[in-house]
């Protein structure tokens, strides 16, 4: 009797271990949502410059931002849209390079905050924390220096560009 069972017995196993090995465990459920769906990006206008940008559209995609990625291409960056105003506060947790923060109200640069370094090493609660100096309805993150490059200022109006 025990032979005749013993396939079946070695079936299942193999099939239990394939389950373990290729079906996605609960831990794993966000980071598979974040890699299966497409990011919506979309360029806008800021004064004269045109930019790229990854739209952070889910509360995980808004808490992790560009931490842990290595680095961002030029003239591209991050959009954090709050749709309502509110204060809002940023860190560079995960961050391997630094950036500008661009805080945005209305449509209309409010506040730039130049060459964030990222701060490799430091523990979480000691990370340097960014306010904004008012209500904002969006932040677009940005490699360092491109409000330089690119004359960005305070008052400048942002556009969704054709």
């Amino acid at each position: 009797m025990t032979k005749k069972f013993l396939p079946v017995i070695l079936i299942a196993f193999f099939l239990a271990a394939l389950a373990f090995l290729f079906l996605p465990r609960q831990n794993d459920s966000k980071l598979l949502s974040l890699m299966s769906t497409p990011t919506l990006k979309l360029t806008l206008a800021i004064a004269e410059t045109k930019i790229m940008v990854e739209l952070a559209d889910s509360t995980e995609a808004m808490r992790l931002g560009l931490g842990e990625r290595d680095s961002l291409p030029e003239n591209e960056g991050m959009l954090f849209d709050y749709g309502t105003k509110r204060p809002a506060v940023f860190w560079m947790k995960g961050m391997r390079f630094p950036l500008d923060i661009i805080w945005i109200a209305d449509g209309v640069v409010v506040q730039i905050d130049e060459k964030i370094p990222h701060e490799p090493g430091v523990a979480e609660q000691n990370l340097k924390m960014y306010p904004s100096n008012q209500e904002v309805d969006s932040v677009l993150e940005v490699n360092a220096g491109f409000t330089k490059k690119n004359n960005i200022k305070v008052g400048d109006l942002i556009t969704i560009a054709n």
